[in-house]
């Protein structure tokens, strides 16, 4: 039985009107979101994809090995890992670079970027993306980018803009901003529940084109964006990528996740108290409602504050 269950208090979610209005300098129990761990099985496409064509700068102190490297991009980063099946984001992410131009730019130079999805056959997409920049009186305000080996889309802006749009990120900090999660209809409160019962963190609900959306904050100005899709079937099964985030009230937040059964062992196999302070994390997986039921499947890598890693200085070359 659920520590929580019994005589049940629906989880409130505070309204946001308008979005712009958003305590954004609040955060909850979630104080950093550090990491995007998204694997792929060729190596050499990722690196160009991310540091020739992105930009982005390979972690000149870290993880510089044939089956494992690290991007950074501000104060976050990339992990991709070598794995046999490539894993791809459900919906989208967010990105605030430092200059959309030089960015398009070298986007633009590589011919493959010109092929369309309709002008590729369906077996070859996979080594080929597309791009989609918005410009408005001359200006990028975002670009779009389906990326190759079915990453997953990419947003990049330049800086926070028209902060009343759900998909437009809070943050003017170099780095990533938000993820969005396509998930079932009718989850989003059993998603609230979760996050706000075992992390504090702060939840806002808000209606974006007609579509119900739950913003959760995992640190300042970063956040996963939840949205409902019609029909579950639209929603892909989870592919293996994780979030890392960093927790104040660590052992607080463990406790509760562990005595509710809802821990995810991999990798560290931190099924115990012990193992996860010798290692100053833990890691969980299904997204339950106040009932216990699984609404959605995401993998976060917990960490303690005190983690070695916690808001190293990340070498960034542009």
């Amino acid at each position: 039985m659920l520590r929580n269950s019994g005589v049940y208090s629906p989880v409130t979610v505070d309204k946001t009107e308008p979005v712009a209005v958003l305590q954004q300098e609040d955060v909850g129990g979630i104080v950093h979101w550090e990491h995007l761990n998204l694997g792929t099985p060729d190596h050499a496409k990722a690196l160009k994809f991310y540091l020739d064509e992105l930009g982005f700068t390979r972690d000149p102190t870290r993880m510089n090995e044939t089956e494992l490297f690290w991007v950074n991009v501000g104060e976050t980063q990339f992990h991709v890992p070598t794995v046999t099946k490539q894993q791809s984001l459900r919906g989208s992410i967010g990105i605030v670079v430092p200059n959309l131009q030089k960015l398009l730019d070298r986007l633009q130079k590589d011919d493959e970027l010109q092929f369309s999805r309709e002008s590729i056959p369906a077996d070859q997409f996979e080594h080929h993306y597309t791009i989609n920049p918005k410009i408005n009186d001359g200006k990028i305000e975002f670009i779009n980018l389906t990326a190759p080996m079915n990453l997953g889309n990419m947003r990049f802006y330049e800086r926070a803009l028209h902060e009343d749009s759900a998909f437009i990120p809070t943050s003017k900090n170099i780095g990533i901003s938000y993820l969005e999660e396509p998930c079932a209809p009718g989850s989003l409160n059993g998603i609230a529940y979760y996050f706000k019962t075992y992390f504090n963190a702060p939840v806002y609900q808000d209606d974006i084109d007609n579509k119900k959306i739950l913003r959760v904050r995992l640190g300042y100005r970063q956040e996963i964006i939840f949205r409902e899709v019609e029909g579950s079937e639209t929603v892909s099964e989870w592919s293996g990528y994780h979030l890392c985030i960093y927790v104040s009230n660590f052992s607080k937040i463990f406790d509760k996740i562990f005595a509710d059964s809802i821990h995810y062992v991999a990798g560290e196999s931190t099924d115990s108290y012990e193992r996860a302070l010798e290692v100053q994390q833990f890691r969980t997986l299904n997204i339950i409602d106040h009932d216990g039921k699984v609404v959605h499947k995401l993998e976060l890598e917990v960490r303690s504050i005190g983690h070695p890693m916690f808001k190293r200085p990340l070498v960034n070359k542009r």
